[in-house]
Parts: C-alpha cells; structure tokens; sequence
C-alpha cells in the first residue's frame, strides 16, 4: 500500500492531507483506519453522497474531521475546526510511514 499524501490548508485555513493515488476501493479501509486507529466515531451511520463526492464527518472529543473522495481531490481527510488539525497531521505522518 503506498496512499502518501500531501498536507494542505482546506478553504477554511484548516489542515487538508490529500491522497491523489489511492485504489478506488479504498474508501471503507481508510475510514477503518480513523475509526480503529485513531478513535474517531462516525457522526452519521451512512455517508454524505453526492454527484461529485462521497463524506464521512467524524468526531473525537472536540476534534471535527472529515474523510472523503470527490472528483477533484480524490481521497483526503479534512480538519472541520482548530483541533482536528492535529488529528489530520497524525493521519497524514501515519499514512506516509506505511510507504
């Protein structure tokens, strides 16, 4: 598996990690991850679906995330607020030691 990434800052200002190389499949692996890696709980049972992007909104404490694929980024997780910044750069640091 090699999902690297790059970091980015989202319209907000907030840290983006987007993975532009990723498996089309790999939607359910990546959310395993933030869920059973980094503890993070899902704020709905299913996805935000649209014609253009598929989103998962996330939660641990304070800490809003989003986790999604759209036709312009393709995968990324997305901090929502100041201290998911944090979470996002330890998804990013974390995928990219996988290699």
């Amino acid at each position: 598996m090699s999902w690297r990434g790059k970091l980015r800052k989202n319209y907000s200002g907030h840290c983006f990690y987007e993975m532009s190389k990723v498996p089309s499949d790999s939607l359910i692996e990546i959310l395993d991850i933030l869920v059973n890696k980094f503890g993070l709980t899902l704020q709905s049972p299913a996805p935000i679906v649209g014609l253009d992007g598929t989103y998962f909104d996330l939660r641990k404490g304070e800490a809003q995330i989003t986790l999604g694929w759209d036709v312009w980024s393709e995968y990324f997780v997305s901090a929502q607020c100041p201290t998911g910044d944090e979470l996002v750069i330890e998804f990013g640091n974390y995928i990219d030691s996988l290699g």
